[in-house]
């Protein structure tokens, strides 16, 4: 496994590329681009991270593992200070700091809910459901949104969270949204997003989404964020 995911990791990333779109103006970085950047992203930090969760602790490649993480999370803060809609990282922590130790052990855990996981980006899709399977829930996961909408509307009661991007060809992840909730009003929505003005927290608020995913997504936040939804007492 080790050697396929560094040639990937090397196929998909290269640092100084990263580096040299802190040179780039601005307005020369396009939603499209933002956007594409970040699912690439988002495919080597999930990927790293489960890759740690899995060798040996002694490992000698351990290390390594943690600097790509450490170098795709700066290269994600870059991407947020381009986008005008980062939010700022907590206090004591500066862009890509990572502890010393392994801080995936104490993630919040599935009970062996069910998440209908909608993105149409396979690459960042399959990551993502491998991340939700970790942390202990039942994912069942679609690459377009209108057959999403159709599995959702043969068995409405048969998930417990949906996880949709807000990207996608077929159907907006807000339209597709607003469509699930037609019916079934009280199923809980995280919304995925990288670049999107219109999707912002005061936003899905109105629209009855519960909560915000900000790509590209990594497992604290996925685990954190996803437990805090389903946690959250139901609204009558």
């Amino acid at each position: 496994m080790g050697k396929r995911m560094i040639s990937d990791i090397k196929e998909k990333f290269d640092l100084e590329q990263i580096r040299e779109l802190e040179k780039v103006p601005y307005p020369s970085l396009s939603e499209t681009l933002i956007h594409d950047l970040n699912n690439i992203l988002a495919f080597i930090m999930g990927y790293t991270e489960l890759a740690v969760e899995e060798i040996p602790k002694n490992n000698p490649a351990l290390p390594h593992l943690f600097e790509i993480l450490k170098a795709t999370r700066q290269a994600k803060d870059m991407l947020n200070r381009r986008s005008k809609r980062c939010p700022e990282r907590a206090a004591g922590k500066g862009p890509g700091e990572l502890p010393k130790v392994n801080p995936l052990a104490s993630l919040p855990r599935g009970q062996e809910e069910s998440i209908l996981l909608i993105d149409d980006e396979e690459s960042v899709a399959y990551v993502e459901q491998k991340m939700l399977a970790y942390l202990g829930y039942k994912v069942f996961l679609k690459t377009s949104g209108l057959e999403a909408l159709e599995a959702f509307r043969a068995q409405p009661q048969g998930f417990d969270l949906v996880i949709v991007d807000q990207v996608m060809p077929d159907i907006s992840g807000t339209d597709l949204a607003r469509e699930l909730m037609t019916m079934r009003p009280d199923i809980p929505i995280i919304l995925c997003t990288g670049f999107h003005e219109e999707a912002t927290p005061e936003r899905i608020k109105d629209l009855g989404i519960k909560d915000l995913l900000f790509k590209p997504i990594d497992l604290p936040q996925m685990a954190q964020t996803v437990r805090s939804v389903l946690s959250a007492p139901a609204r009558g």
